[in-house]
């Protein structure tokens, strides 16, 4: 589960330091790096769009342009410092340090980034830069969630379905999130949702619901929704049977990556 919350590709290195976010969870941060004497002080605002404008000029302008959003980032300014953080994560332009970006997506979050604290539920639920921990997961995705991110319902959803050892009430809130994410435009929620109505998870069984779910899904491209509505339409699953439109759905989902689609295609050649 990645975001597409993620900034131009570019490269920081600088001490990482633990720090106390406002709301007292305990994540890393960054030391301010020395400045020369004599360095002129410049307005993070204006030095982070001249940073972004010489980054998207290509790799020649990069090292001019990051020195500028690490000014901007070291002088406060939270989308900066989220910047940074995703340069840091994924290695463009610099050797991947993912620590160190868990320290810049701390300080964006402190600062009241929405996209940085997303990204942070997503590292501690996939263990980018830190030990997973589903708990602090949890509260960073919350977080999102409360400010109206568009993704964080979804990721909170999958997160509690995770669960070793979910409950009843867990799949209750999963699905209410997952409703949350479809009125937000989330797309993934859909295939999601789909799974619930077919297994009953967090609402009562209902094939015909399901059935819709995965034809919205599969219409905007989702090769899981592509695969189970081709199933559907192959066994008569709440609208009579049509192994014609199985098989264009397996083509698709097959086209997009999906194995068991393949082996549907290959298994209905024979009858």
């Amino acid at each position: 589960m990645r975001s597409t919350k993620q900034a131009t590709p570019g490269a920081l290195l600088t001490p990482a330091a633990k720090r106390q976010t406002a709301d007292g969870a305990d994540i890393g941060g960054v030391k301010k790096g020395t400045k020369d004497r004599g360095r002129r002080r410049l307005d993070p605002e204006r030095a982070l769009k001249s940073g972004m404008k010489l980054i998207n000029k290509g790799p020649a302008f990069w090292r001019r342009g990051l020195q500028l959003i690490r000014c901007a980032a070291e002088g406060g300014l939270a989308d900066a410092q989220f910047a940074l953080g995703s340069y840091l994560e994924f290695g463009v332009g610099c050797r991947k340090n993912r620590k160190e970006a868990l320290a810049w997506y701390g300080r964006a979050a402190g600062g009241g980034d929405i996209a940085a604290i997303y990204t942070l539920g997503v590292c501690f639920h996939e263990g980018i830069g830190t030990k997973k921990n589903f708990r602090r997961a949890e509260h960073w995705f919350m977080r999102a969630v409360d400010l109206g991110d568009a993704d964080a319902p979804q990721a909170l959803a999958l997160l509690l379905r995770q669960k070793t050892r979910r409950t009843k009430a867990d799949l209750n809130r999963a699905f209410q999130l997952l409703k949350t994410a479809e009125g937000r435009g989330s797309r993934d929620a859909l295939f999601s949702l789909g799974v619930c109505h077919s297994r009953g998870e967090g609402t009562e069984v209902d094939k015909a619901a399901a059935l819709d779910y995965y034809r919205r899904a599969a219409r905007v491209g989702d090769v899981d929704a592509q695969y189970n509505l081709g199933w559907f339409l192959e066994n008569g699953i709440a609208t009579p049977a049509n192994h014609a439109a199985a098989i264009r759905w397996y083509k698709k989902a097959a086209a997009g990556g999906e194995a068991t689609a393949k082996k549907r295609l290959r298994a209905l050649r024979w009858h």
